[in-house]
C-alpha cells in the first residue's frame, strides 16, 4: 500500500504542476496543449526537462531560473505540494475506484478554479461545468439509479446558484459579477 500511495503522491504533485500551468496560461488566453513550451517570465528562457520536475526541480534551483535567477513563485510548489497530499489523501481513502476518479476530478477543479480566482478575478466556466459532465457519465457505472441520483444534485446545485435570490443572485447582485464575496 505504501508504494501505491507514493505513486498516489507522485502523481499528484505533477497535475498540480499542470494546473499550475493550466490557470496561468488560460488567464493569458494561450493554448495549454501542444508544441508551447514552458518558459521563465523574466528571460523567456525555455524550460529543459530538469527544470520542469515537480517539487524537486523548485527545490534544486532554490525558486529561481536557472538562466537568469529571477524569482520563481512560490505558489508552484505549494499548489505541487497541496497536490500529491490530496492525491494520496483520495486514494487513501477510496483506493482506486469509480469514487476515487470523480472526487480527484472536483478537487482538480476547484484547485484550478482557486487558482485563476486567486491570480486574476476569473473563474472560468469551463473548469466547473466539465468536471460535472464527467461526474456524470461516470456516475452511468452504477447504473441509471446512481445517475439519476447525479443529475438530480446537479440540478439543484446549478438551480441554486443561478436562482435570483440563490447564492449565484446574491453574488452576481451584490458584488457586479465579480467573485469577491458575498
Amino acid at each position: 500500500m505504501t508504494e501505491f500511495l507514493i505513486t498516489a503522491g507522485i502523481f499528484g504533485a505533477c497535475m498540480g504542476s499542470f494546473l499550475n500551468v493550466v490557470a496561468h496560461r488560460s488567464i493569458q488566453n494561450k493554448p495549454w496543449w501542444g508544441n508551447e513550451r514552458s518558459i521563465c517570465e523574466a528571460c523567456g528562457h525555455v524550460l529543459g526537462f530538469f527544470e520542469l520536475i515537480p517539487v524537486i526541480s523548485w527545490l534544486i534551483l532554490r525558486g529561481r531560473c536557472k538562466n537568469c535567477g529571477a524569482k520563481i513563485s512560490v505558489r508552484y510548489i505549494l499548489v505541487e505540494l497541496i497536490c500529491a497530499a490530496m492525491a494520496v489523501m483520495i486514494v487513501r481513502r477510496w483506493g482506486l475506484s469509480w469514487a476515487c476518479l470523480v472526487v480527484s476530478v472536483g478537487a482538480c477543479s476547484i484547485i484550478i478554479n482557486s487558482l485563476t480566482d486567486i491570480e486574476a478575478g476569473d473563474v472560468f466556466d469551463m473548469f466547473a461545468i466539465t468536471p460535472g459532465v464527467i461526474a456524470l457519465i461516470i456516475r452511468l457505472a452504477g447504473g441509471k439509479s446512481a445517475f439519476l441520483d447525479g443529475l438530480t444534485g446537479a440540478l439543484i446545485g446549478w438551480g441554486n446558484l443561478t436562482r435570483r435570490n440563490g447564492l449565484g443572485g446574491r453574488y452576481v447582485h451584490v458584488r457586479n459579477g465579480r467573485g469577491i464575496g458575498l
